[in-house]
């Protein structure tokens, strides 16, 4: 929720690396660290996160894919 509305970026970060370490192949955890990454401007970190966030859905998720086409078009 943080990462959407652009703030607390950096305890977002923490809180989801965290999660990651529990689950490392989670499309929605890999989605969010993406978008953190995103927001701050860091858009080779966020793809790559994004497009692991891609491979490892259960589903396809068009938000997921938004994410993944927001960063390419930076």
């Amino acid at each position: 929720m943080w990462a959407d509305h652009n703030m607390h970026l950096d305890e977002a970060e923490q809180m989801v690396t965290q999660a990651l370490q529990f689950d490392p192949n989670n499309g929605a955890y890999l989605d969010t660290l993406g978008w953190i990454h995103y927001r701050k401007n860091k858009f080779d970190d966020a793809l790559n996160e994004l497009l692991r966030a891609a491979q490892n859905l259960t589903r396809p998720d068009p938000i997921v894919f938004e994410h993944v086409g927001d960063t390419y078009s930076k």
